[in-house]
């Protein structure tokens, strides 16, 4: 079968690199849709989309949980990476204010933000292999706490050195974050829930990087160094 533009359509029901979400040969009494070409009963939507990955008979399989369930985790991940998401740029408004308080040359100063984000990435090599090994779930829970141990550390630090192993630990915090997402959302959700919340996800993690900036200003400029990290551990308790 050739189109109009001469390019040949092969004559089959799945192409390689795609997958069946629609079907003409369904039982909608029973759930379930035999796809005539190799006649496969697979699982179905309420509203007659082939489920892709198809889920196993376990309760524990997140593709059975209930769809609230698997957007709060979303949600829960999205959160952790909209405050992770500002980390690089939180001080860009206080920069002076630290070349006073440590005494320091601006590009000094500057190596609290590189400091961070060579931690971020060091961080991401490990998380992923971490999450094949022992699970998303734990690499999550010890990201979050590292997270929040590091901003307490930041918040209480009196010296540049303190606040820069501060940082460094709270962009090991940050990694599972940068690097994990969208595996779970390829994990939790079917391939037709998927689109909006990848986008969700992305709104979050970019909306951290602009807007995260804007409120530490305000802190920087009503409160101080100290109150902006203590109000992040706050948010990540």
């Amino acid at each position: 079968m050739t189109s109009r533009l001469g390019i040949k359509q092969p004559q089959a029901d799945k192409v390689t690199g795609t997958i069946v979400m629609l079907d003409a040969s369904e039982d909608s009494a029973s759930g379930t849709t035999a796809l005539h070409h190799d006649h496969d009963v697979v699982k179905k939507s309420a509203t007659g989309v082939i489920l892709n990955p198809q889920p196993q008979d376990n309760p524990n399989d997140p593709l059975n949980w209930p769809i609230w369930k698997r957007d709060i985790c979303l949600i829960i991940i999205g959160f952790q990476s909209f405050i992770g998401g500002g980390q690089s740029s939180l001080l860009a408004a206080g920069m002076s204010k630290l070349t006073e308080e440590f005494h320091s040359s601006l590009s000094r100063v500057s190596y609290l933000v590189g400091g961070f984000m060579l931690s971020l990435g060091f961080g991401s090599v490990f998380a992923s292999p971490s999450a094949v090994l022992y699970g998303k779930r734990l690499v999550y829970i010890v990201g979050i706490l590292l997270f929040f141990g590091g901003s307490i550390w930041a918040g209480a630090s009196t010296s540049f050195i303190s606040l820069m192993l501060a940082r460094v630990m709270t962009g090991f915090g940050t990694s599972p974050t940068e690097s994990l997402p969208s595996a779970t959302i390829a994990e939790i959700y079917f391939a037709h829930e998927r689109a909006y919340r990848v986008g969700i996800y992305t709104m979050l993690l970019l909306g951290g990087k602009n807007i995260i900036p804007l409120l530490s200003g305000l802190v920087f400029q009503y409160l101080d160094r100290h109150w902006l990290f203590y109000i992040q551990a706050c948010f990540l308790g």
